[in-house]
C-alpha cells in the first residue's frame, strides 16, 4: 500500500480521486526509453543552431493528409504572426519553406522536445506527457476523444494554452497560443511539472504494490 506521501507525489498531472479505497493505486508515470541511436540530420542541426528554439508543430496520426494545404498554411501564418520560429512534423515534405520553418517526417520527442520552446499537438496521452516530461508549454488542438481532456488539463495545471479544437482553428489563435504560452509564468510552470514528474518512479512503485500484493501486504 502507498503512504500518504506517495499518494500525493503521483498526483502531479491528475489528482487522486478522494473517493477511492486503500485498494486501488496510482502511481507516477511509466517512461519507455526510446531508440538512443537516433541522428539528427545536418540540416535539421543547422536550424536548430541557427535561432532562437523553435515551436514544435505536429499531430500524429489523426492528421489528414488531405488537408495538408490548408492546415500547414495556417501553421505557417501562425509562426509568421507570432514571430516564431517552428518545426513542422508528419506533414509531408515541403520545397519552398520560409526561413523561420523546418519540415521533419518522424522524430524522436525524447529527443526533439527538450530542444524547442514548446510543444503544439493534438493531444494523445503519449504526446502529452512527453511535453509535459520536456518541461515546455504545451499548445494542444484536440481532434477527438480523450484529446480534450488532455488539452484541458494542460490548460488549468498552467502549463498550455486555452485548448483550441481542430474545428476551430485559425492562424490567428494559433497565434495567440503559441504568444501566451511564452510569458514567463507558463514556462516556469512547464519547468516545475517536468521537476515534480522527475520525481516520481511510477514503475518502481506499481512493482512493490505487486510484490506486497503477493506477500500478503497489500
Amino acid at each position: 500500500m502507498f503512504t500518504h506521501t506517495k499518494q500525493r507525489r503521483a498526483n502531479y498531472v491528475f489528482p487522486r480521486p478522494g473517493d477511492w479505497n486503500s485498494h486501488i493505486h496510482q502511481s507516477g508515470y511509466w517512461f519507455v526509453e526510446e531508440p538512443t541511436d537516433y541522428q539528427p540530420s545536418e540540416a535539421l542541426i543547422r536550424f536548430l543552431q541557427a535561432g532562437e528554439k523553435p515551436v514544435y508543430i505536429g499531430f500524429g496520426s489523426v492528421f489528414d493528409t488531405d488537408e495538408k494545404d490548408a492546415m500547414s498554411t495556417r501553421v505557417i501564418e501562425a509562426l509568421a504572426k507570432s514571430g516564431r520560429r517552428g518545426i513542422l512534423c508528419g506533414m509531408g515534405e515541403w520545397r519552398d519553406l520560409p526561413d523561420h520553418v523546418f519540415a521533419v517526417d518522424s522524430i524522436p520527442h525524447s529527443w526533439l522536445f527538450e530542444r524547442v520552446s514548446a510543444v503544439c499537438h493534438h493531444g494523445g496521452a503519449g504526446t502529452t506527457v512527453a511535453g509535459f516530461k520536456a518541461g515546455v508549454p504545451s499548445i494542444i488542438v484536440p481532434f477527438a476523444n480523450d484529446q480534450f481532456a488532455w488539452a484541458h488539463r494542460a490548460h488549468d495545471l498552467g502549463v498550455g494554452a486555452k485548448p483550441i479544437p481542430v474545428k476551430k482553428l485559425t492562424a490567428d489563435n494559433l497565434a495567440e497560443a503559441i504568444r501566451f504560452v511564452h510569458n514567463d509564468h507558463v514556462v516556469a510552470s512547464a519547468k516545475m511539472l517536468a521537476t515534480h514528474m522527475a520525481s516520481e518512479n511510477g514503475a518502481r512503485d506499481c512493482a512493490k504494490v505487486i510484490v506486497d500484493c503477493l506477500e500478503g501486504k497489500a
